[in-house]
This record gives structure tokens, sequence and C-alpha cells, in this order.
């Protein structure tokens, strides 16, 4: 018996040794110019970091908000992936990327948290705060999969519709209803919830992306494609990746999302607040992106947060990630944000929806005028 628990230790060690040699290996400089610390209504604080443009062509700022089990590095993991940076350094844009409580810099509150109080505390204060350093009355949004959710709920149901000036979601549903296995997953989960709802952090899921990312090559396109497209994406970039941008997270999320999937409805927790129901009262111009290969958040669920949509039809637009709307090729999840493609051919379509139009005509205007 003692044999085998030395063994055991052992191993476990020399897994812990392995993991820190690989983070330090792997591991992208933060870029980011600012950091502030944002105290909410509950008295937590949630980060924001600020990338400031060298030189800026439009005042609006825009405020980026990351997905479920991420941080916000996988929105500005490097210069050269890195739609925050792109934004920042090539469009002219202030770029804010908020980081949700228990990830990264963000304060870790002492007891479990769900998506509610992102809705309720994290993205009010965050928005508020962006808008009064800034001096700025409205910003721009851009949500990869949890992100846009939050966006769907905060600018209808939550009210800050007249906050935001444009916006785009990439890989968000209201409701995940065409995926079977996590609709398998989630019905086995509904058994689960005393313990989903009383772990306050996990710290696998970082251990083991690392671990994915370690024999990334090895691992079937197949079953890749629940994040990456093996062929859209670079091993280096998911190794980075995999260090900094995935995070550990309350399991109440996970919770959260199970009863989401089985009920079919986009519900808080106490039931008083229907985030679906707010959508049809958006009105800011919003870009909705769906990956052709995103598995985990199949193509169909993000087009019916799209078609439910109160914006008019001439401002707002659906576009599929793929070779189907004239891209060289289909992209996965998290190959939309995390891939040198999506960097070169995706990233400029998000910057030139959220440049504002109104003034666009006018530079047109302008320049017609002097030909002419």
């Amino acid at each position: 018996m003692l044999e085998l628990l030395a063994a055991v230790a052992v191993v476990l060690l020399a897994l812990v040794l392995l993991d820190l040699l690989y983070k330090r290996n792997y591991k992208p400089e933060q870029s980011a110019d600012e950091h502030h610390l944002v105290e909410t209504d509950t008295g937590h604080e949630v980060s924001l970091w600020r990338h400031r443009a060298t030189s800026l062509t439009d005042p609006t700022p825009v405020l980026m908000v990351h997905g479920l089990g991420t941080t916000h590095r996988s929105l500005s993991l490097d210069d050269e992936v890195g739609l925050a940076q792109y934004l920042a350094n090539e469009r002219g844009r202030d770029v804010w990327l908020l980081e949700l409580r228990g990830r990264g810099e963000s304060d870790v509150p002492g007891e479990p948290w769900s998506f509610d109080d992102y809705y309720r505390h994290d993205v009010p204060t965050a928005v508020e705060y962006v808008l009064q350093e800034t001096g700025s009355q409205e910003l721009d949004w851009v949500g990869h999969s949890m992100g846009g959710m939050l966006y769907y709920a905060c600018a209808g149901t939550g009210g800050l519709d007249g906050r935001f000036r444009r916006a785009v979601t990439v890989g968000s549903p209201l409701v995940i209803e065409h995926h079977t296995v996590l609709s398998a997953l989630s019905h086995l989960g509904r058994y689960f919830t005393w313990l989903l709802t009383s772990i306050r952090r996990s710290y696998l899921l970082p251990f083991f992306a690392r671990l994915n990312a370690a024999i990334f090559p090895l691992i079937p396109r197949r079953i890749s494609l629940f994040l990456f497209d093996k062929e859209n994406v670079e091993t280096e970039n998911v190794r980075k990746a995999s260090t900094v941008a995935v995070s550990m997270m309350c399991l109440v999320l996970l919770d959260d999302f199970s009863r989401w999937i089985t009920t079919g409805e986009w519900r808080s927790r106490d039931g008083t607040v229907d985030y679906a129901a707010g959508v049809d009262d958006i009105k800011t111009p919003t870009l909705v992106i769906a990956g052709e290969n995103d598995v985990l958040v199949p193509r169909p669920d993000v087009e019916t947060a799209y078609y439910q949509l109160g914006t008019p039809e001439d401002d707002k637009q659906l576009l599929i990630a793929g070779e189907e709307d004239g891209f060289d090729r289909d992209y996965a999840h998290a190959d939309m944000m995390l891939s040198k493609p999506a960097a070169e051919e995706l990233y400029p379509v998000i910057a030139d929806w959220l440049e504002d139009s109104e003034s666009q005509q006018e530079e047109e205007r302008t320049a017609e005028g002097r030909h002419g």
C-alpha cells in the first residue's frame, strides 16, 4: 500500500513539475497598456485591460468580453493573434477587455457565482466605468461565445441597448438546442446540481487544457473540432492559449448552461429574468458570426439569435465564417479568435462593422465632393 501511494505521489509531482515547465515555455507576455480594477456594487473587483491606439481614429471605445471558460487573453493572446491588438494597432480603436469575476486578476468571490452575477453586476459596472473614463456616450461591443450572450442579455432585458453603438457576437447562442452530446451531458448534469453548485472554483479545466494542448498534434481532427479545427490553428497558439486564456471556473456556470439546455429556457436562477425575451427589443446594429465548423455552438443555434434580434434588417447581418460566405476556410469555435487565418480575414470584417457607418458615409460624401 505504501509503495502504491509513493508511486502516485511521484507521478503527481512529475505532472506538477512538467506543468510548471510547460507554462514557463509557452506563456506569452501581457501587452495591454493599462490594467484597471473596478469595484462592482457587490464589493468585488473586476479587471479591465486597456489597449490604447497609437493614433486614435475613432473615439468610441470598444468593450470586449470573453467566453465561458476563458480569460480576456482569449481575445488578446499576442500581437499576431489578438483581436484586441488588431483593433488598437491597425484600426486606431480604444479597446477595453472585461475579465469577469473569478477570472485572471479579478476577485474570486467567497461564495459560488453565476451568469446572473455577470449580468447584474460585472457588465453594468464595466460599461459605466469605460464610458466615464473615456467621456463617451456609447461604446461598441465584441463578445465571443458567452460574451455575446451577455450582450444579448444586457442590451435586452438589462436595458443597456442605448449604451451600445454597434455590436459583434461570435459563436454566441441564446440556447444550445442542436448539440446532441451537450444535451446528453446536460441531462446527466441535472442529477449533480448539488455538486456543481457547491464548488466555488474548479482548478482542473486549465490543467486539462494544457494537457490537451501538449498532445494536440496527436488528437484526431473530428475530436479537436469541439474547439479547434486543426487545419486552421497553429499548435504553438493552442499551447499559448492553454497557459493564459483558459480559466479556473465556478461550476455553477456549468449548472446554468445545463439548466438552459435541458429546459430550453434562458432564465436567471431564480426564474425572474427571461434573458431571451428582451432580445426582440434590441435595436443596436449587430453583426452575428457563426462558425461553419463550430461543433461546440452549432450554426443553427447562432442563427436563432440573429433571427430573434429586434434590430431592423438593414442594421443586422448574419455572417457564416466559412467558405459559404467567401472565406478561405471553414472555422470552428475557437479558431475565430485564436488563429492566424482569422487574423487575416475575419478580424478585418469585425473591424469594418464596428466603424461608424455615418462617419464613413460622410467621409465618402466629402471625398466625392473633392473629386467632383
